[in-house]
Parts: structure tokens; C-alpha cells; sequence
């Protein structure tokens, strides 16, 4: 009973240093050559189920191995050119095939897929270079863009999905109850370092009707 009561208490103290860690690192600026691939992920799942909060549905579960199949076409989108749902692997080519391949058995499968920059513009807004120079600028003003943070980016390209109805019917889809999610680096035509990043929703299927 006392080595059970010690493993419990060992485990809390373990979670507790994780969400403090993940905690601290959220304000971190995103580097392009080291971004911290599974804190921009836990941070879009935070950040999505902040949102399923305040419009008072449930929060999704945490699913590993939906994590995966996220990081599988997450891993594919951020090289493929156009990035897709789909690509022409055939044991991973859909969104169902993947969840399957990951080793889950779904009833309801879903997927969000987006590419945003790693720079904080506002919706709409545009960037460029000066000849001879590197530095990103606010076509706006002239001024050099911010980059985002792991908190900032999970918040964009979470309310970019909201702003798009067959992306936010994922999200509010009762229905689904487990959600992975993936970010990659990736980049722009024209060189710009951007953020492929993958949501992957799933309900498993009933056992015996129930």
C-alpha cells in the first residue's frame, strides 16, 4: 500500500514538473533550425480544447497514438507541394487510413490541416524583404516582424481553423472525442519559414453496441 502511495505521489510530482516546464517554455520565440516540435503540438492541443472550454463542450482526450498520425501527414504536408488531406502512400494516403495505420479503430475520423508563418502579421497582412537584406518587414510600416511564440502561433492558427466553417465543425463536433496534433517546419515559394501543422480528431468505435 505504501509503495502504491509513493508510485501515485512520484507520478503527480512528475506531471506537476511537466506542466510547469511546458508552462515556462510557451512564451519562448519560435526558432526556424530548433523548433521544439512536440511543444508546438501540446500547445495547439492546449490551446484548442482553451476554446472548446469557452464555448462550454467537453474537452478532447489526449490520444498518443493520434499524435502519430498527425505527425504522419504533418511529416508529408510540410514537404508536398500543394499540401493536401490525402497523399499517394497508400497504407497512409486518407485521414482514416492513418488513425487505422496508427493502431486505433475509429467511428468518426476527422482532420485539420493548415500552413501559417512563423512571423506574428495579422490576418491579411503581408510581408517582404528589402533588396540586399534578409529582415522580414510589415508591408504596413516598414517595420521588422515579430516572431511568433509557442503561445502566440497555437492561438493563430487555432482561431485560423475556427475562422474557416468546415475547420471549426471539426473542433465543435461533439462527436469527437480524442484529438492528436502535429507541427512541422516548412517554408513558403519564396523562402518564408512557415509552420505545417496537423490536428487529427477521432471517437473510437463501440464495443458490443455499448
Amino acid at each position: 500500500m505504501l509503495h502504491a502511495t509513493l508510485r501515485s505521489a512520484a507520478a503527480l510530482c512528475a506531471l506537476l514538473a511537466f506542466a510547469t516546464s511546458f508552462a515556462a517554455q510557451l512564451p519562448d520565440t519560435i526558432e526556424p533550425a530548433s523548433l521544439d516540435e512536440r511543444l508546438l503540438a501540446r500547445a495547439i492541443f492546449e490551446e484548442t480544447n482553451r476554446v472548446r472550454a469557452q464555448l462550454g463542450l467537453k474537452a478532447f482526450g489526449a490520444e498518443p497514438k493520434l499524435d502519430t498520425a498527425a505527425e504522419t501527414q504533418a511529416q508529408i504536408g510540410s514537404v508536398f507541394r500543394p499540401p493536401g488531406h490525402t497523399n499517394p502512400f497508400p497504407l497512409i494516403a486518407t485521414p482514416l487510413d492513418r488513425v487505422k495505420f496508427a493502431g486505433l479503430n475509429p467511428e468518426f475520423v476527422a482532420e485539420n490541416i493548415a500552413q501559417i508563418s512563423i512571423y506574428d502579421v495579422p490576418s491579411g497582412g503581408s510581408i517582404y524583404y528589402l533588396k540586399n537584406d534578409r529582415t522580414l518587414r510589415d508591408a504596413r510600416n516598414g517595420e521588422p516582424v515579430r516572431t511568433h511564440t509557442y503561445a502566440s502561433f497555437a492561438r493563430a492558427i487555432v482561431e485560423a481553423w475556427m475562422n474557416s466553417p468546415g475547420h471549426r465543425e471539426n473542433i465543435v463536433n461533439p462527436k469527437l472525442r480524442f484529438l492528436g496534433c502535429a507541427a512541422k517546419m516548412s517554408q513558403s515559394q519564396d523562402g518564408i519559414p512557415m509552420v505545417f501543422a496537423v490536428q487529427a480528431f477521432y471517437t473510437p468505435r463501440k464495443r458490443n453496441g455499448k
